[in-house]
């Protein structure tokens, strides 16, 4: 029975990374940090907060304050939270 390695050698490493294929699917990924585009759209206080409760996250104090001072938002909240912790 064969032995499989999960691991490449050196040479073999080497062979795929030059392999058109592979490059042709790599060409796409970014493989440096991108900086976030200054012009994108936020996304809006509430839905951060929905997030941070589905995910069990605790909140920013600005998100608390924020969340106090638009009742509007909270209401949307409390329309899309569903009991028991299913968004």
């Amino acid at each position: 029975m064969m032995k499989m390695s999960l691991f490449y050698s050196a040479s073999r490493r080497e062979k795929l990374s030059k392999d058109p294929k592979i490059q042709a699917k790599l060409k796409g990924v970014p493989f440096t940090y991108q900086p976030k585009d200054p012009n994108r759209v936020k996304a809006p206080i509430r839905r951060l907060v929905k997030e941070r409760l589905y995910c069990d996250e605790s909140f920013w104090p600005e998100e608390m304050d924020y969340m106090r001072e638009h009742p509007e938002d909270l209401q949307w909240l409390k329309g899309h939270v569903r009991p028991g912790g299913n968004l």
